[in-house]
């Protein structure tokens, strides 16, 4: 039993250095090639391969930023602000006028819902300045289509564990707009709710009735292949906001 124990303690005190080990390999990776992405998918996988996507940037901004200040390395958190910085401030990854974030650099007609200002707000990591978070909200309501925000300006499929995280970062501190949260919570209890859908929840459908880019037509409101997908847990983004203390032992 002395044997396994020891065993085990030295397996699980190996997992933890590969586990450093592969973090500071994947931090410094960002470091050379987090603020201009190459070529690559991101977790809209489906949507294919691009270069330069502002919301790779903008992961990988906060990602340095939280690598810096669990490993006490104040030279990352530095990094990541930086990012942050050439991303918002100096508008690389935002329209010309920073009226919302791009969904490619350089290309300010495009835009995305940038889910990954969610995990900034939940770390309370402060990478990015409140102001960004706040023109992003602003800016979602503007591109609303009938059933819902769309994912982003390519197209008019909508994502609901994005929506939420949108939702959610719209009640960051100093920005807390309700009327926002409230439009994306409601869009999604619509579309789940509309009778239009015999399948276990799916976490894509369509905001308007069109001829989708990849040719076929599509009815409002109707969703557009996935099922069942782990990805919901991001439908609990705004209970994460109020911490894990929020209901304990069945009460609030």
């Amino acid at each position: 039993m002395l044997t396994r124990s020891v065993t085990y303690s030295y397996g699980m005190a190996s997992s933890v250095v590969e586990a450093s080990s592969a973090l500071a390999t994947y931090a410094d990776y960002l470091v050379e090639n987090g603020l201009y992405p190459v070529r690559q998918y991101s977790t809209d996988d489906g949507a294919g391969e691009a270069a330069n996507q502002t919301g790779l940037a903008v992961k990988s901004a906060i990602a340095l930023n939280a690598y810096g200040v669990m490993t006490k390395q104040p030279k990352y958190c530095d990094i990541g602000h930086h990012f942050a910085d050439v991303l918002y401030n100096q508008t690389l990854g935002t329209d010309e006028d920073r009226t919302r974030f791009t969904m490619f650099q350089g290309e300010g007609e495009t835009w995305s819902l940038q889910f990954n200002l969610y995990l900034d707000v939940l770390l309370k990591l402060n990478t990015f300045p409140v102001e960004a978070y706040r023109m992003q909200t602003d800016f979602y309501p503007t591109v609303r289509k009938e059933a819902g925000v769309p994912l982003d300006s390519r197209d008019s499929w909508a994502k609901t564990d994005w929506m939420v995280f949108a939702a959610a970062t719209a009640m960051a501190p100093d920005v807390v707009d309700e009327n926002v949260r409230d439009m994306f919570i409601n869009d999604i209890h619509a579309y789940i709710s509309n009778g239009k859908n015999d399948v276990p929840f799916s976490d894509k459908f369509w905001t308007e009735t069109k001829l989708g880019l990849d040719g076929k037509h599509h009815e409002i409101g109707a969703y557009d292949g996935y099922r069942a997908r782990p990805v919901a847990g991001g439908h609990f983004a705004l209970l994460a906001l109020n911490g894990p203390n929020k209901w304990r032992n069945g009460k609030k």
